[in-house]
């Protein structure tokens, strides 16, 4: 296993960054809009581009290709920052130092955390698959201004809650919906320039904000569930990504439970139990996510669209979408579509 070592004196992102090139040899490519850092190394190929959005609330995508595991070992002097971050592809695991805390990352799974003080941390990341991270740094004061209960201690600590002589870590690991994801999805995807690009970005990253605070508002279910192998969650993951990959021709209950080696019982309930809704819930909210960004940034017909996302009858298809988003696909387009610039 391959060792990265760095340590910083700020919990700005953009100086982290900085520092970070300091202390590996990273280039940089940067704009008014975003920077854009690569590290060569023989143990990989690491990328990370960031943004600042406004005050407060930074954007920050990582992506590694590596050829051996590798172990990064973080330390910060005085952090403070609230940190929300979307694996969407590979596998991780992070541990906070001098804790027993363990957390886990893999496609699906996000995780939102305080941290405040002197904190390290140290994750170990897998070269079996490329690994994609999108990470949201809010400034803990500026969220508390919008969403004063989101910083209780009893909301946020639900998976960690950690205190030492020299910080404090609070967090919570949740399953990313299919909202979720076509958030995060748009933001990879983002088709403008200039400022109507930083605008688009903003308003997707407040909006992963708005439906992790709106997860965390919702209770969780203690009836009626199963025990599942952590072998049983992969192929939920396989079963998820399988659905979504080809939205037009989606496979059929049996098929989908045939393909990831379950059978159908526990590919309902399980399904139900992690990710929070039935298979063709989050088929059709995806769908109608898909929908609503080919409305919002290309001029095909309601025709094609509906096509596109599974659709043979234009009708069924508006009939979705409005009984998702309260307007017709041509409604939607005439109010809702963003000037380009």
């Amino acid at each position: 296993m391959a060792d990265l070592a760095l340590t910083f004196s700020t919990s700005n992102l953009s100086e982290m960054f900085a520092e970070a090139q300091q202390q590996t040899g990273a280039t940089c490519q940067s704009n008014p809009l975003e920077s854009v850092y690569t590290l060569e190394k023989p143990f990989g190929r690491l990328m990370y581009r960031y943004m600042h959005l406004r005050k407060g609330l930074e954007l920050s995508i990582s992506q590694l290709d590596l050829s051996e595991n590798l172990r990064v070992v973080q330390t910060v002097q005085d952090y403070s920052a609230l940190q929300l971050s979307f694996c969407m592809m590979g596998e991780f695991q992070g541990q906070y130092r001098h804790t027993s805390a363990v957390q886990c990352a893999g496609p699906s799974k996000n995780f939102l955390s305080l941290s405040q003080g002197d904190v390290g941390f140290v994750t170990d990341y897998s070269a079996q698959h490329p690994i994609s991270v999108l990470t949201i740094n809010a400034a803990p004061d500026w969220l508390d201004e919008l969403a004063p209960e989101t910083l209780e201690r009893e909301t946020l600590g639900k998976t960690i809650a950690v205190q030492t002589s020299q910080a404090e870590i609070l967090g919570t690991v949740g399953w990313t919906t299919p909202s979720m994801l076509a958030a995060v999805q748009q933001i990879l995807t983002c088709p403008y320039q200039g400022n109507v690009r930083q605008l688009y970005l903003e308003s997707k990253t407040l909006e992963l904000l708005a439906l992790k605070l709106e997860q965390m508002r919702q209770p969780v279910a203690a009836d009626n569930k199963i025990t599942l192998k952590s072998d049983d969650i992969h192929r939920l993951y396989q079963a998820r990504q399988i659905l979504l990959t080809d939205i037009e021709h989606p496979p059929s209950l049996m098929e989908l439970a045939r393909q990831v080696g379950i059978n159908d019982f526990k590919l309902k309930r399980g399904f139900r139990q992690i990710f929070g809704t039935t298979v063709f819930g989050c088929l059709y909210e995806y769908r109608m996510e898909q929908a609503k960004q080919l409305l919002d940034t290309h001029h095909l017909k309601v025709a094609q669209i509906a096509q596109t996302v599974g659709y043979a009858n234009p009708s069924q298809f508006s009939a979705a979408f409005k009984r998702r988003f309260g307007f017709s696909p041509k409604g939607y387009r005439n109010q809702h579509t963003p000037a380009r610039g």
